[in-house]
């Protein structure tokens, strides 16, 4: 045992995290599965066990939602290399793409493993979009930002190794390859192709003795990855694709003897060498780098900043919000933190920062993992933010705030604008988020060009409605007059209005539901007329239809125009065919 107090919890805590990784815990049997993530874009190699609880997590993101494209790569289709993908869930969501990326007929592979003799589930049942692209060998191509390279392995079957690179940093995925032949000129395909490598993941499966032993198993050592990693000037060294039948403390031993056999040769650069664990994630990027996107037609600029967010990242940001400014003013820019794991307080201030010279304006967040979101919640900043949980609904509500004019993301600083619903000459409704709540609700903005005195009156005519709680109305949940607009606030109703179902000839309603809808009605009017409140615009756009049966909305707004003949106004705000006959005239309207 240590020198350590074993009944201090924090204490022992502290000790553990301060071990090597395989000490306190242990580099995990699933098979072969990396995730490689360049700004926006998904890659992933090969897909062993491990694609299974990378899935998992990829579903807590828009893959969840159907709204993400993966690239898959593969070095091979051996078993151990593709067995997961059965279990892989977000190929199963419709909406998501996955692009297959492979020199070997990898679709045959995937078929036959799912075949009824061996899997309940076929290939065909997962309901992902599906591309397959054939990759030609040491021919290189684009996806996203990487350019992609391969070339062939020692391996039964042969396998591939990728090189991934973009203007920053290069990572190299060696798998599955043995080196029988050593001398400089059968090593140096491998060198180029490894030459400059920030991370090169090498096939480290057996110690070198084994390895040759088992002469074509297709497989390599710690010692040889040590060799070439420096000829090629790599800057680290992972060591993957473990022997199953090695403990965690002869994977020790492994780098232990690398690490030693390095230091006998001080003619050369020392790298970095790494036993590769479940959960090891490696930054490539460098410190405080911004990516930035110009979404199609001028749209909005997204600008991706780094995991390792700095105040040297706010510096990029300033420097690039200030160019994108200049070449196009009304570009509204969206800064996605899709690789930003956690926040610290330091970058919270270096965002704070960035509103202030941006002139207090709202700084619009995409894409924050649970973690970030929540240091912002906890901070009180939340209202300086407007957070969005994808580009895509980022963009939807840019587009929204800008069609309409709004001033911001936020209404009240409490709504958040997601998109547009419906508009009408009384006003705009939009689908919106309260922050405070977490709760989806309907905003209902009255338009800019009413008078004062019509304006003062909804305010009057919203003050009761809050009041009303019955199962066929739908609540209303605020309602302000900020100064810049005037709005109203309801649950969201996640139903139909019964106008699409009047409209739809070949899903009409039946009588028994034509009966429940009335009969909901008016147990709804009746329980408002209680309160004495009418409602004054009852027509099928105003009722939905849930599945818990009718939910009533617009109460109150048909008011606006009492006192008025409607037969000598210029603009009709109502709908005609709805209004009692004394509403028309201009007289007052009550529960009749």
């Amino acid at each position: 045992m240590p020198p350590l107090d074993t009944t201090d919890e924090s204490a022992v805590r502290a000790y553990v995290r301060a071990m090597p990784p395989l000490s306190r815990g242990t580099a995990g049997g699933n098979t072969a599965c990396v995730e490689i993530q360049a700004g926006r874009e998904i890659f992933i190699m090969d897909a062993g066990s491990g694609i299974r609880e990378l899935g998992l997590e990829l579903m807590k993101g828009p893959c969840g939602r159907g709204e993400c494209t993966i690239h898959l790569f593969f070095s091979h289709p051996h078993w151990d290399h593709i067995q997961g993908f059965p279990f892989f869930a977000p190929a199963f969501v419709p909406g998501n793409t996955i692009k297959f990326y492979s020199i070997h007929d990898v679709k045959t592979a995937l078929i036959d493993q799912q075949r009824p003799l061996t899997f309940p589930v076929s290939l065909d049942y997962m309901r992902a979009r599906r591309e397959f692209i054939s990759v030609e060998v040491r021919q290189p191509f684009t996806v996203g930002s990487l350019t992609i390279n391969t070339i062939p392995n020692a391996h039964p079957g042969v396998a591939y190794s990728y090189r991934f690179e973009d203007k920053n940093s290069v990572f190299v995925y060696a798998s599955d390859a043995e080196y029988k032949n050593l001398d400089e000129q059968s090593i140096r395909p491998y060198l180029n192709f490894f030459r400059g490598a920030d991370l090169l993941l090498f096939d480290a499966q057996y110690t070198l003795k084994e390895a040759w032993q088992k002469v074509d198993w297709g497989h390599s050592s710690a010692m040889i990855g040590v060799d070439l990693a420096r000829a090629a000037a790599a800057k680290r060294l992972l060591l993957f694709h473990h022997d199953p039948t090695y403990s965690d403390t002869d994977l020790l031993q492994v780098q232990k003897t690398a690490e030693a056999y390095q230091a006998q040769d001080t003619t050369l650069p020392p790298c970095e060498i790494i036993v590769a664990y479940e959960g090891l994630t490696i930054d490539l990027s460098p410190p405080g780098s911004v990516d930035v996107t110009l979404m199609t037609e001028r749209e909005a600029a997204v600008l991706t900043p780094s995991s390792t967010f700095t105040q040297h990242s706010i510096e990029q940001l300033e420097a690039q919000l200030a160019q994108l400014m200049a070449d196009d003013a009304s570009s509204t820019p969206i800064i996605d933190l899709s690789q930003i794991e956690t926040l610290s307080v330091a970058g919270l201030k270096a965002l704070l920062t960035l509103h202030r010279k941006k002139g207090g304006g709202q700084i619009v967040l995409a894409n924050p993992s649970a973690s970030t979101a929540e240091i912002i919640k906890l901070s009180g900043y939340q209202n300086i933010f407007a957070i969005y949980p994808s580009i895509d609904a980022a963009l939807t509500a840019v587009k929204t705030r800008e069609a309409l004019k709004l001033p911001g993301q936020l209404v009240a600083d409490r709504y958040r604008i997601e998109q547009k619903m419906g508009e009408s000459p009384l006003g705009i409704a939009l689908k919106a988020t309260d922050i405070r709540t977490n709760r989806t609700v309907a905003l209902k903005i009255l338009s800019p060009f009413f008078s004062d005195e019509t304006t003062a009156k909804f305010i009057q005519l919203a003050e009761p409605l809050p009041q009303l709680n019955h199962p066929h109305i739908t609540p209303v949940l605020d309602y302000a007059n900020t100064g810049q607009y005037i709005f109203l606030v309801e649950a969201f109703i996640a139903g139909e209005p019964l106008q699409h179902r009047l409209d739809d000839a070949e899903n009409g309603l039946s009588d028994a539901e034509r009966f429940a809808i009335v009969r909901q009605t008016l147990d709804a009017l009746a329980y408002a007329h209680s309160f004495g409140i009418v409602h004054g615009d009852l027509k099928p756009q105003n009722i939905f239809l849930t599945a818990d049966g009718v939910r009533i909305g617009g109460f109150g707004l048909g008011h606006l125009d009492e006192g008025n003949n409607l037969l000598n106004a210029p603009l009709l705000l109502l709908n005609a065919p709805y209004l009692a006959p004394e509403q028309i005239r201009g007289q007052p309207i009550d529960a009749r």
